[in-house]
C-alpha cells in the first residue's frame, strides 16, 4: 500500500512519478509523544514519581495506580487513576525500566478516543486521513485492517498510531516499544558495519 502524490492510498504497482517524496523533516520527534490534558503534560516513558508529582501539583489530587497484571515476560502494568482519566487513558509498566536505569514504572501507553483532545500537532478524533498526513508527513507506515486503517509513526522506542475508519480518526494511541533488540545491536555491532547487515541482524533477532 502506497500514498500517491495526491495523498491517495494505492495498492499494487504504481509509476515512480506518481509516488510522493518523503520529507524526513515531517517525521515525528521527541516532542510528538507528549499529551496535554488541561495544561497537564504526560510524556511517554516518564517515571511514575514524576507523573504523580505533576498530577498532584496540577490538580491538587493525589493520583493512584490500579494493578492490571503481569505478562509472560514479567512486565507489570498499571492504569493511572487521576482527575482526567476519562479523557486520556494513561498506563504505566516496567517495560524498558532497566534500559533507563529506573526502579519504578514509566508511562508506556497513552490513548484517547473522545473529541476535544488533540495531539501536539493538532490532530484529533474526527480528523481526516489527509489531515494526519499533512501534519505528520508521508513517513508513517500504513496498515489496512479488517474494518479500519492504521497509520504508525515511530521514533526510536516510541510509536504514535492513528486508527482511521470511514476517513475519520477514531483512536489515537501512544506506545513504548521494547528496546532490547535495538540496544543489543548498538552494543555488539561496530559503527562501520554495513547498514544492510544491521537490518539483517535486527530482522533475525526479531524472529
Amino acid at each position: 500500500m502506497y500514498l500517491d502524490k495526491n495523498s491517495n492510498m494505492t495498492n499494487g504497482f504504481i509509476k515512480n512519478e506518481n509516488l510522493s517524496k518523503v520529507e524526513l523533516s515531517s517525521c515525528v520527534n521527541e516532542n510528538d509523544f507528549t499529551v496535554n490534558v488541561h495544561n497537564l503534560n504526560f510524556k511517554l516513558n516518564e517515571s511514575t514519581s514524576t507523573v504523580k508529582s505533576d498530577v498532584l501539583a496540577s490538580t491538587g489530587q493525589e493520583p493512584s495506580l490500579f494493578y492490571i497484571g503481569q505478562n509472560d515476560n514479567g512486565i507489570t502494568s498499571f492504569a493511572l487513576d487521576y482527575k482526567y482519566n476519562d479523557q486520556v487513558f494513561i498506563y504505566l509498566s516496567t517495560l524498558n525500566s532497566d534500559v533507563y536505569n529506573l526502579d519504578e514504572e514509566t508511562i508506556t501507553q497513552m490513548n484517547f478516543n473522545i473529541p476535544n483532545q488533540f495531539t501536539s500537532r493538532g490532530a484529533g478524533i474526527g480528523s481526516h486521513f489527509n489531515d494526519v498526513i499533512q501534519k505528520y508527513g508521508h513517513c508513517g507506515v500504513i496498515e489496512q485492517r479488517s474494518d479500519s486503517t492504521a497509520i504508525t509513526y515511530t521514533y526510536f522506542d516510541k510509536s504514535l498510531v492513528f486508527t482511521i475508519k470511514e476517513d475519520k480518526v477514531i483512536d489515537i494511541n501512544y506506545l513504548t516499544l521494547p528496546w532490547a533488540v535495538y540496544i543489543l545491536i548498538r552494543i555488539n555491532l561496530h559503527e562501520n558495519t554495513p547498514l544492510n547487515f544491521n537490518f539483517f541482524i535486527l530482522f533475525f533477532l526479531c524472529l
